[in-house]
């Protein structure tokens, strides 16, 4: 894994505390020990920029599915959904490259 700075690993924790707020209405209790080694795991390997896109999804499927609704918004949940949204991610960025020269 590829070193990860600080300052990125705090920039997505920033953009998911922003993110809980705009869609739960109230502030995420951050773990930080736990959640920032989960954040910098994820940052190391998808980049930061990735990763806020990640988060992003993340928080749109929040607004929809049953159980993440149930189950709550966390670090930890959203880790466990990387796989599905990663899915999603990349079919989004392929249909925005078709047709592209």
């Amino acid at each position: 894994m590829p070193p990860t700075s600080d300052s990125a690993v705090k920039q997505a924790i920033a953009w998911f505390h922003h993110c809980h707020i705009e869609t739960i209405g109230s502030p995420y209790l951050m773990s930080y020990g736990k959640d920032q080694a989960i954040m910098k795991q994820i940052v190391g390997i998808y980049g930061v920029n990735k990763s806020l896109l990640l988060i992003g999804q993340f928080f749109k499927e929040v607004s929809t599915d049953i159980f993440l609704q149930q189950t709550g918004a966390s670090v930890g949940i959203f880790k466990s959904q990387l796989p599905k949204l990663l899915l999603k991610i990349n079919k989004n960025e392929k249909m925005e490259q078709t047709g592209k020269l």
